[in-house]
Parts: C-alpha cells; structure tokens; sequence
C-alpha cells in the first residue's frame, strides 16, 4: 500500500566536527569507514556544517551542504565531489 519513491537516495552523514579529529590531510569514504565514522564506504556520504574545521583538510564526497563547503574551504581544504 501507498507509494515508496524507487529513486530516493539515502546518504550517510557525517559532521564537520568529526572530520576535524581524523589526522590525515586527505579523507575519502575508505578512510571515514576505517575511522569508523561510517556503516559502508561504497554507500553515499553527505558532509554536514555542523561544528568547526579548524585545520585543511581536503575531503572527497558524494554530497556536501553549503555550510560544510564554505567552512572547508575557509580553512584552506578542498571539497571534492565523487
């Protein structure tokens, strides 16, 4: 019954905050999965604005809000999408 959208992306998130603890200058999905800060590295990501990036980091994603890009990229970092 009803209607289920065969399209609908389901992503998993993640905050800024949480990146800022990973050491490594270069953060991909197989790094966030080995960090633990993901179920799957193959699944999509979406990076969040929330919280603070207080170092450069260039990060690869499926998706970013527009808090997230603004605040990597005022820090120096790059935000690439997949």
């Amino acid at each position: 019954r009803g209607f289920t959208n065969n399209f609908k992306k389901e992503f998993q998130i993640v905050n800024i905050s949480k990146l800022d603890r990973i050491e490594e200058k270069k953060v991909d999905a197989k790094l966030m999965y080995e960090k633990g800060l993901v179920r799957s590295p193959f699944k999509p990501i979406k990076i969040l604005g929330s919280g603070d990036l207080k170092k450069s980091v260039d990060i690869v994603a499926t998706e970013f809000s527009k808090s997230a890009k603004e605040k990597i990229e005022k820090s120096g970092g790059t935000a690439q999408v997949l």
